[in-house]
C-alpha cells in the first residue's frame, strides 16, 4: 500500500486549490461512485466500490489510486488483504470522517438534504439550498433543522440569521464546518459572536429547563432508588436554612450540572433516544453509547440553562 497525503490549501499542478477540487465529491457519493466505475481496475475486483464511497474515495483515473474527499488522503497499490476502512483509519486517522463519522449519514448527501426541505415553510428567509450547504436537514416540524454530520438541531430560525454562520456559532467543533470553509473563516466567526448575543438568543428560545429538571429528576430517582414523592420538600424561600445547608445545597447543584467526563464544563447535551444528560458538547463527540445506560447514540441535542435574567 502506498500512500500520498495532500493537505488541504495546496495547489495542484493546474493552480488549483484542493479544497475546490474535492468539494464537488464531499456531498455526492454518487459522483464518487461513478469515477470508481469508470476507472477502476477490472483485475482489483476484491476492493469493494461501496466501501471505497463510504469511506469518501472516489477514483482519480490513474490506476488503482483512491483519494478522499475529505482528508485529501491518497491510496494505491491495492492488495487482496487491504480493508478500505483499516488502511483509511491506519494511515490517515486525522481524516474527519475516521475522527468523527457523520450522525445521520442518510442524509450526507446534498440532494437528500433538500428533498427533506419539501414542506419548509416557505416565509422563512432561510432558503433551503443554503441551509442543505449548512449541511442541515429539515425535521419536518415546524422550522426544526438537523446537522448530518454533528447532529447538531436549530430552530428559532430569525430574518438576519445565516445558516453557516449560525452552525458555527452553536456547533463550532462540527467538521462539516471546516470541510466547507478555510479554517480562519471559522474561528472568525467564533471571535467575531458576542457572548453576550449568544446569551440573548438563548433567552429568546423556548425554556428547556423543565425539560433538564425533569431529566435529572428521573437520573435521581434511577441512582437512589426513591421517588420524587419521598422526598423531603424544599423549605420556602423565605424560610431560614443554615450555611452549611446552604453549601451542600449549592455544591450538590454544581455537581449535577458539570459534565461528568471533563468535569470542568457544564453538561448541556441530551442523548437520543435515552434521554440522558452526562455531558457537555466537547466530551459528546467522542461517545456512541450512552455511559449510564449503554444505548447506542441516534444523535445528541444541545440544551441551554437558563439562569435567568
Amino acid at each position: 500500500m502506498f500512500t500520498r497525503k495532500l493537505c488541504r490549501g495546496m495547489e495542484d499542478g493546474r493552480g488549483q486549490s484542493l479544497r475546490t477540487r474535492l468539494s464537488k465529491y464531499q456531498d455526492n457519493s454518487s459522483l464518487r461512485r461513478a469515477t470508481i466505475l469508470e476507472h477502476w481496475p477490472k483485475e482489483k475486483t476484491f476492493i469493494s466500490a461501496d466501501d471505497l464511497v463510504k469511506d469518501g474515495f472516489f477514483c482519480t483515473g490513474k490506476g488503482d489510486r483512491v483519494q478522499c474527499c475529505y482528508c485529501g488522503g491518497i491510496l494505491n497499490n491495492w492488495q487482496k488483504t487491504d480493508k478500505v476502512h483499516v488502511e483509511h483509519s491506519r494511515l490517515f486517522g486525522q481524516c474527519p470522517l475516521i475522527k468523527n463519522p457523520y450522525k445521520c449519514p442518510e442524509y450526507a448527501d446534498k440532494l437528500p438534504r433538500l428533498k427533506s426541505f419539501d414542506n419548509w415553510p416557505h416565509q422563512l428567509k432561510q432558503k433551503p439550498e443554503d441551509l442543505a450547504h449548512a449541511g442541515f436537514f429539515y425535521l419536518g416540524l415546524g422550522d426544526k433543522t438537523q446537522c448530518f454530520w454533528c447532529g447538531g438541531i436549530l430552530c428559532d430560525w430569525e430574518e438576519a440569521d445565516e445558516p453557516v454562520i449560525e452552525h458555527i456559532k452553536w456547533f463550532s467543533k462540527c467538521p462539516w464546518m471546516y470541510i466547507i470553509n478555510d479554517k480562519d473563516f471559522v474561528e472568525n466567526c467564533i471571535k467575531a459572536t458576542p457572548q453576550s448575543s449568544v446569551e440573548e438568543k438563548v433567552k429568546s428560545r423556548t425554556s428547556v429547563g423543565s425539560l433538564v429538571a425533569a431529566i435529572l429528576e428521573i437520573e435521581e430517582t434511577m441512582n437512589t432508588g426513591t421517588s420524587p414523592r419521598d422526598v423531603p420538600p424544599r423549605p420556602p424561600s423565605g424560610q431560614f436554612m443554615d450555611v452549611k445547608s446552604l453549601k451542600k445545597e449549592n455544591e450538590d447543584m454544581r455537581e449535577r450540572s458539570n459534565c461528568k467526563i471533563c468535569r470542568e464544563a457544564e453538561v448541556n447535551v441530551v442523548f437520543v433516544p435515552c434521554g440522558h444528560l452526562v455531558c457537555c458538547l466537547s466530551c459528546s463527540h467522542s461517545l456512541r453509547k450512552c455511559p449510564i445506560c449503554r444505548k447506542t447514540i441516534t444523535r445528541s441535542v444541545k440544551i441551554f440553562w437558563y439562569h435567568g435574567i
